[in-house]
């Protein structure tokens, strides 16, 4: 598997490559970049897509079994990819310089690489930055899951952005969600501010992101890929 950056061998007209370069390249508290900047992969190859699992129910804010405000850092950005869709998304992410082999292998605990739900595809994301050299663990992961397979009665999905009264989706910024949290890390130093991405709906600046309505689905899932009961 290339060792490449992720996106470093992205060519050709129909993908912005210093934009794509830019936002895949993860960095500790900015989890919506990250998330937007696949989002934009799946979105110009026209692959149907709706996040959920942690990065999901971040963006709710809300309090629960699974309280947003609790999780401190997403390891697991997970994704549902309409099935006949999931080699091509599994193929971007390939292109775009994402290793499926593990990475640092002993920070590694049980129940975190791989993901214990067992998604069809996994992919390793190495963090970017000088607080990369501070965290264990020394990265997170793309996990990809077929529609079907997790979430069966979950309408099919498109790459049409969801209305306003839609029942099963709604976008990451839509205002309906909490306003965005933010606060300081605690590696600022030197006078240099260093922000961290804490809960909330998205920003608007940021490439759109196809999310679960919670009014639907939040608490028949929890926000984690699994067989529907």
């Amino acid at each position: 598997m290339s060792s490449q950056s992720p996106s470093s061998s992205l060519t050709g007209p129909a993908v912005p490559d210093a934009p794509i370069h830019n936002l895949l390249m993860f960095q500790v508290g900015k989890d919506p970049d990250f998330v937007s900047g696949v989002a934009l992969l799946f979105d110009l190859l026209r692959i149907p897509y709706a996040l959920v699992g942690e990065a999901g129910l971040k963006i709710t804010g809300v309090t629960g079994p699974e309280r947003a405000k609790e999780i401190d850092e997403i390891q697991n950005f997970e994704f549902v990819i309409e099935d006949i869709f999931l080699y091509s998304a599994i193929y971007i992410l390939e292109t775009a310089g994402f290793p499926q082999t593990a990475m640092s292998p002993e920070k590694c605990t049980p129940g975190y690489c791989p993901p214990q739900h067992g998604p069809d595809a996994l992919f390793h994301v190495p963090i970017a930055g000088a607080i990369g050299d501070t965290v264990s663990p020394t990265h997170r992961h793309l996990c990809l899951y077929r529609r079907t397979k997790c979430m069966p009665t979950l309408s099919s999905l498109d790459t049409r952005r969801p209305r306003d009264e839609d029942l099963n989706f709604r976008l990451a910024h839509d205002r309906r969600f909490p306003d965005i949290r933010i606060r300081h890390l605690q590696e600022c130093m030197d006078g240099q501010t260093t922000l961290k991405y804490d809960w909330g709906r998205y920003l608007e600046t940021l490439h759109p992101v196809k999310t679960l309505n919670p009014g639907r689905w939040m608490f028949k899932v929890l926000w984690r890929p699994q067989a529907d009961s």
